[in-house]
């Protein structure tokens, strides 16, 4: 199928002033149909449509008339002036401002839309009274029509109807079978002195029974699993998230595993049988006597999780571990520091913008420097891997968030298989998706657009970021290129595909017949050209990049394309 993905293109807006907000150009013929080209299960609402309003760019004098339409998908603005249109999916919207007449739609990828829904007659008090009618009659649709698709997810089950059937071969859902990786995996590693293997895929979770969050199947050392019973470790850890393999050398016995952190609380508890499954994990290698954890929070944060209604904590006094604290701060700071990135970058793309100041606004984002703290923390857990032979096991509060991002670019910086197209695609299934970050509550706004949401944060575009900057550091060692992160970045908020709907393998399995996975879109043989890097040249040496703040720099080729100005 021919599977159109036309609303991202950096083609510029309207006129040279306005920001390049992914618009589509009439073609030669001037056939306006071909202004508003819908891809496969989109539909108009005529009843939804606008045509008395006004597109309001970066200054105040520039005004433009324009059609306001929306659809089942996204908002679109068509120029009655120049024959463009620009759209914006729902999914990518952060917050909603209604100021007089005017509403201003503040995007999680630093663009700003703002339409002016007045009829120019503000002296007229009926003219206000209808003026205001009208664009809080517009804000409820438009937040009606986003939350409906966010939820049940109808838009991205339309789209796969109207596709028809996708062929095992090109289904992308295929990319990653958590059991047959495993399987493969572990039979490489035995004991050689008993003969049984080191490490075993668990049935504990089948049917997602007893940690909903965690995939069916994962890795256990064989010695624990013939021991004490896994049902008092998922007591222990927070959310029933327990240790478990992440990562293992393909010929050395060092892993990384994974899990939440512990639920020590107030009272310093213990739990045996958590203590033996992390010495199940330090015995499992040989090679180095410490099982080292790492412990993505600051420090304060870890003590205060303990005192605070979670009652968690961290390994105190763990024979044979040492805790390493990364300094990672939570989901809501890099909430507030997205937000005040898109609002300097939002200024900045204004006419006549000063940029006197601009390092010293960028450094006051704490973007770059969150950036750092995460790069930092897998550089930490690739050093002791590959210098100093140990194992690792990594865990944050839940064990979803920055969890993820630690476990999956330090197997990056490992692991050469994972720095190829079809390999970063497995890593983003095994350690996001099914170990249940939560993509929807981190992604999708609640109904309230113009609040703050608690469960939204950029997390996995940090991820994205971190990548992209060890693209840059080692040019020739990915073989995808910006354009196939730049793709799956924007695929997290438009809800196209089921991929990064609902929080859990579980919640989503329904999704998998109803739905097109994104890696089928990128995996199509009639695209998959854009996204090769033609500087590649395979290593299997570990990357070890420049974490300094100095190395790290602003993702421009993301966050800077509604520049006009680039």
């Amino acid at each position: 199928p021919n599977y159109t993905y036309t609303y991202n293109h950096s083609i510029s807006l309207l006129a040279t002033h306005h920001a390049a907000l992914g618009h589509q150009q009439g073609g030669e013929s001037g056939d306006d149909r071909e202004l508003l080209e819908f891809i496969g299960g989109e539909t108009l609402f005529p009843k939804y449509q606008l045509l008395d309003a006004h597109y309001v760019g970066p200054t105040s004098s520039l005004r433009e008339p324009v059609v306001v339409s929306l659809t089942n998908f996204r908002l679109f603005l068509k120029s009655l002036q120049y024959g463009d249109a620009m759209w914006l999916p729902y999914g990518v919207i952060d917050l909603i401002e209604h100021k007089a007449n005017i509403i201003h739609i503040h995007c999680k990828d630093a663009r700003v839309i703002s339409v002016d829904l007045g009829s120019g007659n503000s002296h007229s008090p009926a003219a206000k009274k209808q003026d205001d009618a009208i664009a809080l009659w517009f804000l409820a649709k438009l937040t009606s029509l986003f939350t409906e698709n966010s939820k049940k997810s109808l838009f991205a089950i339309q789209y796969k109807r109207s596709l028809g059937e996708i062929t095992d071969s090109t289904n992308g859902w295929n990319v990653y079978d958590a059991r047959e990786y495993f399987a493969s995996l572990l039979s490489k590693h035995i004991d050689e002195s008993t003969g049984t293997p080191v490490w075993v895929v668990s049935f504990v979770n089948r049917d997602y029974e007893l940690i909903p969050s965690y995939p069916e199947y994962f890795g256990l050392p064989f010695a624990m699993c013939q021991s004490a019973p896994i049902s008092e470790v998922i007591k222990f850890r927070l959310r029933g998230r327990i240790p478990v393999l992440s990562w293992l050398h393909p010929t050395l016995p060092m892993s990384i595993t994974r899990c939440s952190q512990p639920g020590v609380g107030l009272s310093l508890s213990s739990c045996p049988e958590d203590r033996q499954l992390l010495e199940a994990i330090r015995l499992s290698n040989p090679l180095n006597k410490t099982l080292h954890i790492i412990d993505a929070r600051p420090r304060i944060n870890a003590v205060g999780n303990a005192i605070g209604p979670k009652q968690g904590g961290y390994e105190y006094n763990y024979e044979n571990c040492t805790v390493h604290f990364s300094n990672i701060e939570n989901i809501h700071a890099m909430r507030t520091s997205r937000r005040s990135l898109c609002r300097l970058l939002m200024k900045s793309f204004e006419p006549g913008y000063d940029d006197s100041k601009w390092l010293e606004r960028l450094s006051d984002t704490m973007w770059l420097q969150h950036i750092q703290v995460v790069l930092t923390g897998a550089y930490k857990i690739c050093s002791l891997i590959s210098r100093e032979n140990a194992s690792v096991l990594v865990h944050c509060s839940d064990g979803w968030d920055r969890t993820s991002q630690l476990v999956s670019l330090a197997q990056l910086l490992l692991s050469p298989s994972f720095r190829t197209l079809r390999g970063l695609e497995l890593l983003i299934e095994k350690d996001w998706l099914s170990f249940g970050h939560k993509f929807q509550s981190r992604s999708v706004p609640d109904p309230n657009l113009s609040k703050s949401n608690s469960e939204n944060s950029p997390i996995f575009i940090q991820f994205l970021d971190c990548l992209w900057q060890l693209c840059r550091q080692f040019p020739t060692a990915f073989e995808f290129n910006q354009a196939f992160l730049i793709r799956i970045a924007d695929a997290l908020y438009d809800q196209q595909c089921g991929t990064f709907l609902e929080d859990t393998e579980r919640e989503r399995q329904p999704l998998v017949n109803t739905t097109l996975s994104l890696w089928t879109i990128l995996n199509a043989p009639a695209r998959r050209s854009l996204y090769v890097n033609p500087l590649y040249k395979p290593t299997n040496q570990p990357l070890f990049p420049k974490t300094s703040l100095r190395s790290i720099v602003l993702w421009e080729g993301y966050w800077c394309r509604w520049d006009p100005t680039v």
